[in-house]
């Protein structure tokens, strides 16, 4: 079970609806939006009620762990509208999110990239190179993908 702090309260569910909407949360902030929701949750007696709530961009939600006696409540019809929400989010946000437009990087924008102390994933897509009338100057020069601009950044 877990326990949700919404707006100075707390109200108690199930792991998988308290996941699902922590990440719808996530999503409709990423999409810039917020959504009214409606939760099973257990009440201090051991009963069934629902909690509503507004999740989404400019909305706290923390999910801590919590401690239940019994069973854990079978909350599936929750769980399916939450992951019919957040597939939709997904589906719209993933839809309307504007192409990026291909363009060289440069030297300096990668070494803002990669100055996480995290491992750099090399991107699927390789931006296209300049036109052949672009220089660089100075050591960037010699600098063609993105393994040559780590390795000279190790170096320096």
């Amino acid at each position: 079970m877990r326990s949700i702090t919404y707006a100075g309260e707390a109200v108690q569910t199930s792991d998988e609806v308290a996941a699902l909407l922590v990440e719808l949360s996530a999503e409709l902030a990423k999409a810039g939006r917020a959504e009214a929701v409606e939760i099973p949750i257990v009440t201090t007696g051991g009963g069934r009620d629902t909690a509503e709530l507004v999740v989404g961009l400019g909305n706290d939600v923390l999910s801590l762990p919590s401690e239940h006696e019994g069973v854990e409540p079978d909350f599936t019809d929750a769980v399916e509208m939450l992951t019919a929400m957040l597939d939709a989010t997904f589906a719209q946000f993933t839809m309307t999110a504007p192409a990026m437009p291909a363009a060289a990087v440069s030297a300096a924008a990668l070494s803002e990239a990669v100055t996480m102390d995290e491992p750099a994933v090399e991107p699927e897509v390789v931006a296209p190179r300049p036109p052949a009338e672009a220089t660089l100057s100075g050591q960037d020069a010699q600098i063609t993908s993105l393994d040559e601009f780590r390795r000279a950044q190790r170096s320096r």
